[in-house]
């Protein structure tokens, strides 16, 4: 490779650079040097260019009882090229599929990740949108109407508690038989009242 090299101070953290074309023809390293010897070439994978604004991030909804699951996909900065910072994750119920009704929840998220789990919520429809955050502010939002079941109980509890009833029916089914046995026996049995 034709590599050019720039020296910065070790307390420096940043440079800008001159370049006399385009600068997607270019690749960028940095290493730290010091008297021992050098760190060697750590090569940026990504070209960020910091004003440019995010495109609207599109994601999928699923929604299974009172779970509402967000998943968008990976952020590709070889794609975007804008410089996400996080992504930010909304949600309220429904009024209309365009406006709140009660208040809005938000939460950040690490633009590593790709997904968000919203959990408890009750039966309802229910308004998303997602948006990214960049160097220069946040991007467009686009915007989903779902509809959640609210909490029900899984199969495994309902048959929990029916084996459990099925159970406490047996006990007692056994216990009345044992009593109504030992009545029998006891009726059987001669007594003698003792004479006075």
């Amino acid at each position: 490779r034709n590599c050019t090299w720039n020296y910065v101070n070790g307390n420096e953290t940043s440079k800008n650079l001159s370049v006399n074309t385009n600068v997607n023809s270019y690749s960028f390293a940095v290493s730290a040097e010091n008297e021992e010897g050098s760190s060697g070439l750590i090569w940026s994978p990504c070209l960020f260019i910091l004003k440019k604004p995010e495109n609207p991030v599109e994601f999928r909804l699923n929604a299974k009882d009172s779970t509402l699951i967000v998943e968008w996909d990976h952020y590709n900065c070889y794609i975007e090229k804008a410089y996400v910072t996080n992504y930010v994750v909304s949600y309220c119920v429904s009024f209309n599929k365009t406006k709140c009704e009660g208040k809005i929840q938000e939460k950040h998220i690490s633009k590593k990740e790709k997904k968000y789990v919203i959990d408890d919520l009750s039966k309802n429809k229910y308004l998303v949108w997602v948006k990214s955050s960049t160097s220069i502010g946040d991007g467009p939002v686009m915007t989903q109407e779902i509809q959640v079941d609210g909490k029900t109980f899984a199969s495994s509890v309902v048959l929990s508690i029916i084996g459990s009833l099925v159970i406490i029916l047996i006990i007692l089914v056994v216990v009345f038989s044992y009593v109504k046995r030992s009545k029998k026996s006891v009726d059987k049995m001669p007594f003698e009242y003792p004479v006075s």
